[in-house]
């Protein structure tokens, strides 16, 4: 935005104002609801590398490679995102590289712009050429968009994929055996018909426990359908969980949708799953702060809670359920 007046008390007004009116021919006008440096990005001709419209709470950072375009897409909101992005790359092939689980999967796409000549073509594409793609990012999710050469001389226009779909296939009601971290005045253990949130028991050691709680139960596994993958499906989380079937790890899951792919560890018939789960200390602090100091489980020089403060959430809180995707 040009300046309109001089910040100086000592300024010739006069001169100020000849020097506005010649720099106002060539002064950059900004397009609203752009920076800078978007402004002159295309008063230059320059095309938007990732473009998603008005969406916000989006961002990306792009490298290359001599093999790839890698673009690192990033929802810093806590509401799941469906977004149509529009890549200034053409003439490669789009996969999803999910960072937690290593997972890479194929993306649909299509391209706009002008017709490309049938070899792969390098970033960045031809003026107007630009590949498509409709992404679904989870709150807090970020993964990348990965495109690479094609095996061949050349690539489809477009590629369309089918949706994904989900189904229940079970749900783990319980019973639940809890065991707790010792030396944090938890009982060893205690036994849940249902899933139940820790700060809502009456026992104090419970109530106000801070640490890692193991919930394990058995379960048999349903039927599934050809291709369909397993997902253990956690529900709400307070606040991280390690997710044990059968002994093998599963994945640790510290964000919702708190979901595990538990299809290369479970089998038919009977099986036993083991979910670790660690939460906040403010309920330790806010349970100390009711005892003498000789009894506390905790030590902090700075007092951050007091005894009639709100507990928070605690445990697992379920629902729990096994999912099939395909």
């Amino acid at each position: 935005t040009p300046p309109c007046g001089s910040p100086s008390l000592s300024d010739d007004e006069a001169e100020f104002a000849a020097l506005q009116r010649r720099a106002a021919a060539s002064w950059l006008q900004a397009v609203p609801g752009a920076g800078v440096c978007e402004t002159a990005l295309r008063a230059a001709g320059v095309e938007p590398d990732a473009d998603w419209g008005e969406e916000s709470n989006l961002y990306f950072v792009h490298r290359s490679t001599p093999e790839a375009e890698i673009y690192w897409i990033n929802n810093s909101s806590y509401e799941k995102r469906s977004v149509t992005v529009s890549f200034r790359v053409a003439g490669m092939v789009p996969e999803i590289w999910h960072p937690e689980s290593g997972l890479i999967e194929q993306a649909g796409w299509s391209t706009e712009g002008v017709k490309l000549p049938g070899l792969y073509c390098k970033y960045p594409a031809p003026r107007g050429a630009r590949t498509v793609i409709s992404l679904t990012l989870e709150s807090d999710d970020a993964y990348f968009v990965v495109f690479k050469k094609p095996d061949g001389e050349s690539v489809p226009a477009s590629l369309v994929l089918p949706e994904k779909v989900s189904r229940e296939l079970s749900a783990l009601e319980g019973p639940w055996k809890v065991a707790f971290q010792e030396g944090r005045g938890a009982p060893a253990g205690i036994k849940m018909r249902k899933l139940r949130d820790l700060s809502t028991f009456e026992e104090d050691g419970i109530r106000y426990f801070s640490g890692t709680a193991v919930y394990s139960a058995a379960f048999r596994m349903p039927r599934t359908a050809a291709g369909e993958r397993v997902v253990l499906d956690l529900g709400s989380v307070k606040n991280i969980a390690e997710v044990y079937v059968n002994g093998i790890s599963c994945g640790t899951l510290w964000k919702p949708p708190f979901r595990a792919d538990i299809t290369d560890a479970v089998r038919r018939g009977r099986n036993s799953v083991e979910i670790r789960v660690t939460n906040l200390w403010p309920n330790r602090l806010i349970g100390d702060a009711r005892l003498p100091e000789e009894r506390r489980i905790t030590y902090s020089p700075i007092k951050f809670y007091g005894p009639a403060d709100p507990l928070l959430p605690s445990g697992l809180l379920g629902p729990v359920k096994i999912m099939g995707i395909k």
